[in-house]
């Protein structure tokens, strides 16, 4: 329990604190460290639903081994990297939709629903295309500030 108490005192350095009347907490790059009553500390992952799930298996494995703050970090940098291939392959599909329904347009298939998809798709590779440049610069900055590079 010592080890999750250090966690949490490195957590508050990089985290703001939110103080309950019977427990407190930081939330740092989507892990919750909770500090409760009783003196025991939880981690929970908040990232994916809204209903936190224990920290354990190979995430709290890269803590254990890093340290709260590195080991947050590396856990995020993860992340960042697998929605940069997902977001690769996402806009390489839409690209070749709309290449696609281009060439149906151009031999005067379903003009008007082939017109309305191409929109959509252009704005979709846009949104897709931003998203995809949020999550390089997020691994860019990790790789910086570690020294990776």
């Amino acid at each position: 329990m010592d080890i999750r108490k250090d966690w949490y005192k490195s957590a508050t350095l990089v985290g703001r604190e939110y103080v309950l009347p019977l427990k407190s907490f930081v939330i740092y790059k989507g892990i919750k460290i909770t500090s409760l009553e009783s003196g025991s500390f939880t981690l929970e992952e908040t990232r994916y639903k809204d209903d936190y799930e224990e920290l354990g298996g190979k995430k709290l494995k890269q803590i254990e081994t890093h340290g709260f703050k590195r080991g947050c970090d590396i856990l995020s940098w993860n992340y960042n990297q697998s929605m940069v291939d997902k977001s690769i392959k996402t806009v390489e599909k839409m690209y070749s939709k709309r290449n696609r329904f281009t060439r149906e347009l151009t031999q005067g298939k379903a003009e008007v629903k082939n017109t309305k998809r191409i929109k959509n798709l252009n704005i979709n590779i846009g949104i897709v295309v931003n998203d995809l440049w949020l999550y390089k610069f997020r691994v860019e900055q990790f790789e910086k500030k570690y020294n990776l590079n």
